[in-house]
């Protein structure tokens, strides 16, 4: 996780960058939404390809694992392995996220230092940089509720990623490829081939594009009906506030406002984190007919869970209380899960 993190977060330096570079051209509504949208989905398809990790991705497809446990389970062995998943979920999206910041952050000092080599300037024009630590004040700006919608953003990725590979189980898609008359002229094992990584990669292809698109064009139609809303993603908005931060250099650890756009990240993490999980786990709960009153008692459990043992939300902790040397476990594929 944490050598996926650090890869996502530094692919994630040139997705900000070209991001603010984007806006700072002043398309046309649909023009921007459409290249925003292009340039995050076509990010996130990369992180796919090449194994990565971007943080708060993961938790709204791990959503109907949660579930199976809750209904598969009774007693005692229910409450410890929900209190177990549930940590582990918590653990390696801090991997996650720290990995992401900590590559992110480097990596945008290194385009500023290497951009200012080369064109002797800042990437971002002074009045860009100012503006996006206003926008990432936690109680001066909209960050929180933007957060939140990015949480529900997240959690409707992954049901279109979900639909998307059932609507291919269902009408048995990849056996349609792989038996098509276009074999013919390729080859069958190239057809198979093809089908295999349909099977493979659709429900990951679907989310991270419609993530993609999602992000991009939620800001222009808000716009269009002259709503101010915007999108907070914890990684894409430490990717910008890296950026505007290695413009001002040193001088940035001096100021309030920079201390503010940190604590507004921090914010941004745990709504992002805990919107898409929560709603996602609600669906599949209800999916499963667990009352409401069941629901209730899981969120205390959890809750009494984390007061009694913080540390083990955080580090993988043992048996007996110490941290083990080396844990290695099978992961299964998130996007293989069935709902």
């Amino acid at each position: 996780m944490w050598r996926a993190a650090l890869g996502g977060g530094l692919l994630t330096v040139f997705t900000a960058a070209f991001k603010m570079s984007i806006l700072g051209k002043h398309f046309p509504l649909f023009v921007e939404g459409f290249l925003t949208g292009t340039n995050y989905a076509v990010s996130f398809v990369l992180l796919q390809i090449f194994g990565l990790a971007l943080a708060t991705k993961q938790p709204s497809m791990t959503a109907a694992t949660f579930a199976g446990i809750v209904r598969q389970n009774r007693g005692n062995a229910r409450w410890v392995k929900i209190a177990d998943f549930v940590a582990e979920i918590t653990r390696s999206q801090l991997a996650a996220a720290l990995g992401n910041i900590i590559a992110v952050v480097i990596g945008a000092i290194a385009f500023e230092q290497l951009w200012q080599r080369m064109f002797s300037k800042s990437y971002l024009p002074l009045k860009s940089a100012q503006h996006v630590y206003q926008t990432l004040h936690p109680f001066t700006s909209g960050t929180a509720f933007f957060a939140i919608l990015t949480g529900v953003i997240l959690w409707m990725a992954a049901m279109i990623g979900g639909w998307c590979e059932n609507f291919s189980v269902y009408h048995r898609v990849t056996e349609a490829v792989a038996e098509h008359p276009f074999g013919r002229r390729i080859g069958r094992q190239r057809m198979r081939c093809w089908a295999d990584i349909l099977e493979r990669d659709l429900a990951g292809w679907a989310t991270s594009i419609s993530l993609g698109y999602l992000l991009g064009f939620t800001p222009v139609i808000a716009s269009f009906f002259g709503l101010h809303i915007d999108v907070r993603h914890v990684t894409l908005t430490t990717g910008t506030l890296a950026l505007a931060a290695a413009r001002f250099g040193t001088s940035s650890f001096g100021a309030d406002w920079f201390y503010w756009a940190v604590g507004g990240i921090g914010i941004t993490f745990v709504l992002n984190l805990g919107v898409s999980f929560s709603i996602a786990a609600y669906v599949a709960l209800r999916a499963y007919d667990v009352p409401g009153k069941e629901q209730r008692q899981l969120v205390g459990f959890i809750l009494k869970a984390f007061l009694k043992s913080p540390l083990k939300f955080m580090l993988p902790i043992g048996p007996d209380g110490e941290i083990p040397a080396a844990t290695v476990r099978e992961v299964p594929d998130p996007t293989s899960i069935q709902p």
